[in-house]
């Protein structure tokens, strides 16, 4: 298992962050009228079974050294939830830990975050799992580690502590995710096979991160949470 220490995961970090993320602006009044968007309406858009869902029209850049690209589209607010301990949870917000030599090291992800409005880089530090269920139920292979990791909420983990929900801080308001640490043996986690955006890293590295605000809320949820 590799980890870095406090300068290394900073340069890797902002490698991460001139590699490319997205920059998002709201844009109703650019998409409003073809998609016939109700402004005063905080759910605007139906289907046929008439299923209403908050969706904010959005214009999204590519930047850092990818190909320049910008579009325009809806982020829809996925409505499907999760029950745990009769709570009703839209994602899961979770960070593997394990110890080595008797010192914590965490999973931690560089993420393009959809949801950061403005921001000059949309890349941010975050947690080994952050997703919402509605994703990890369609699209279960695109979220790295989600089958290894995302405890089962019918039953319970024992090396998985969860928390009761908390309030998304991102641009959909009211939803709910439960924050979870999961508790990895040093062999279990050297077996995994990590993307090149995850690392693992030590509670001195990620501080650094936090206090440039790098690193997302979720992080220091997870974090002040459970330790």
């Amino acid at each position: 298992m590799k980890v870095l220490n406090n300068t290394q995961l900073e340069e890797w970090f902002h490698t991460q962050q001139i590699a490319g993320g997205f920059r998002v602006k709201l844009d109703q009044d650019g998409l409003g009228e073809p998609w016939q968007v109700q402004k005063n309406n905080p759910y605007p858009i139906s289907r046929s079974d008439q299923d209403f869902h908050r969706a904010v029209a959005v214009t999204i850049e590519s930047i850092g050294n990818q190909p320049k690209k910008k579009w325009s589209q809806f982020m829809v607010e996925m409505l499907n939830t999760r029950k745990y301990k009769d709570l009703d949870i839209n994602g899961i917000i979770l960070m593997a830990r394990t110890e080595v030599d008797g010192k914590k090291y965490y999973l931690v992800q560089a993420k393009a975050e959809g949801g950061a409005l403005n921001q000059v880089n949309s890349v941010f530090l975050t947690t080994t799992i952050q997703a919402s269920f509605s994703n990890a139920q369609m699209n279960p292979g695109k979220i790295p580690l989600w089958n290894e990791l995302a405890p089962d909420l019918s039953g319970e983990n024992p090396n998985t502590k969860v928390a009761p929900s908390i309030e998304d801080p991102g641009i959909f308001y009211g939803k709910h995710n439960l924050l979870a640490m999961c508790d990895l043996s040093l062999e279990k986690a050297d077996s995994f096979s990590i993307p090149s955006n995850y690392v693992w890293a030590d509670r001195e590295g990620i501080r650094q991160l936090q206090l440039s605000g790098d690193a997302a809320q979720f992080v220091g949820q997870v974090l002040g949470t459970f330790e």
